[in-house]
């Protein structure tokens, strides 16, 4: 009975953790930036506008810079790459230590992106992507070792197993693979490092990544316990971090028109939209994307839940994950509906697509497929995931950066050039 509760307390409030705490965060930066901007709008003096303009501008880098070494001494670096690595080294001492560092490397990857990003550090997007990269060789290259000498000695069945090596040896029996991937990464990393000193700026650097980084994720995700997450949680917050940097372009320009600034409309100035049809595919490839998962899905689930009951012991256990997808998925859909009535695409519909891909996800793991617990996924299991993941986080681009937005309206301002 108590471990019937701690399930459905997991289903019931577990998939609304992350969606939850990301909608908090998003109400309170709202609220934050519209008081700011009340406090100018109502704003008298002249002094006070010449702070006010010195503290926008200072939040707002438009001059770009070069990476340096105080770039790899701040949290989110500490997060996304030193305490991964720490962790991947230590996994055969560390109960969890293996995981947590696969876990830990993607997601605060993405907040150490954001902050580079902010700072206009020129190709922030690489960075986290080498953490990334370093931490899943070390894992791959910890594990295989862990695995060919039997260091710790394998538990009998059912035992504790802090490595999940009792996994690892069945998904990856021959350590050839696991060799192959980690060598390729550091091979690929390699690779596009000297192309991004070479042709800084140019998409080279990125084709090179994105070859390097879908073969190993595949392997990868196949021998980690919480590969599923990596994914789930990665492109979620890559959509929020996207989001919030057009929210903040937006404040920005909003900020510098409440005090009469004449460069508030031009700080706000779009990218050149992509054509139409570049546009157009993409929203129509990803509504068929998320209508086919949901259909899929939801008949499954509510067909499971009717013949073989909620509760049944026949009754394969990923209808618990699924109720936490939908959980998440429903503030997506209704984010997203409401952001197109309300032509705000651009600052909120890359966090809603964020929502919606752990359905996704869900669908190509295709988990309810002749599963029971304590099934393993296998390599053709994982081959579609990384490419839909690049194909989310595209989608996530192109609506955030390639659809014209509304403008800033510029109120009417007195001869002085100042809002009264």
């Amino acid at each position: 009975l108590g471990m019937t509760f701690l399930l459905l307390l997991t289903a019931l409030y577990g998939g609304l953790i992350v969606p939850g705490v990301l909608l908090t965060l998003l109400r309170l930066e709202r609220r934050t930036a519209a008081k700011r901007i009340a406090m100018l709008n109502d704003g008298n003096l002249y002094v006070e506008q010449l702070r006010a303009i010195h503290l926008i501008e200072r939040r707002h880098t438009p001059d770009s810079r070069n990476f340096n070494r105080r770039d790899l001494r701040s949290a989110p670096a500490i997060f996304a790459l030193w305490l991964p690595i720490a962790l991947a080294v230590a996994s055969p001492f560390v109960s969890g230590a293996s995981e947590a560092a696969l876990l830990m490397s993607a997601t605060c990857g993405v907040w150490w992106w954001r902050k580079l990003d902010s700072a206009a550090v020129v190709s922030a997007w690489f960075y986290p992507f080498a953490a990334w990269t370093l931490s899943a060789t070390i894992w791959l290259a910890v594990m295989t070792v862990s695995s060919v000498a039997n260091i710790p000695p394998r538990l009998a069945p059912g035992g504790v197993d802090p490595m999940n090596l009792q996994l690892w040896d069945e998904v990856f029996a021959d350590p050839t693979i696991p060799i192959l991937a980690a060598t390729w990464g550091l091979t690929g990393l390699a690779v596009a490092t000297v192309a991004l000193v070479e042709k800084r700026g140019s998409r080279i650097p990125a084709a090179i990544a994105v070859v390097t980084w879908v073969p190993m994720a595949v392997v990868v995700c196949t021998g980690s316990f919480l590969g599923a997450h990596q994914f789930a949680l990665a492109v979620g917050f890559i959509g929020y971090a996207m989001s919030r940097s057009k929210r903040r372009e937006r404040d920005y320009a909003t900020e510098l028109i409440a005090i009469g600034s004449d460069t508030g409309a031009s700080a706000f100035a779009p990218r050149i939209p992509l054509p139409r049809a570049v546009v157009n595919s993409a929203l129509v490839a990803t509504v068929a994307t998320f209508t086919v998962a949901a259909v899929d899905i939801g008949s499954w689930t509510i067909a499971s839940t009717n013949s073989l009951g909620f509760l049944s012991p026949n009754n394969p256990w990923p209808w618990f994950i699924y109720i936490q997808v939908w959980l998440v998925a429903c503030p997506g859909v209704v984010l997203l509906a409401w952001s197109v009535v309300n032509h705000s695409l651009d600052r909120y519909g890359a966090m809603a697509l964020g929502f919606i891909w752990p359905l996704v996800l869900a669908f190509l793991l295709d988990m309810h497929a002749e599963r029971a617990p304590g099934w393993l996924w296998q390599y053709q299991d994982w081959l579609l995931v990384p490419a839909f993941a690049a194909g989310m986080v595209i989608s996530m681009w192109v609506v955030t950066y390639g659809i014209r937005a509304k403008l800033v309206r510029a109120p009417e301002v007195h001869g002085s050039g100042w809002v009264s």
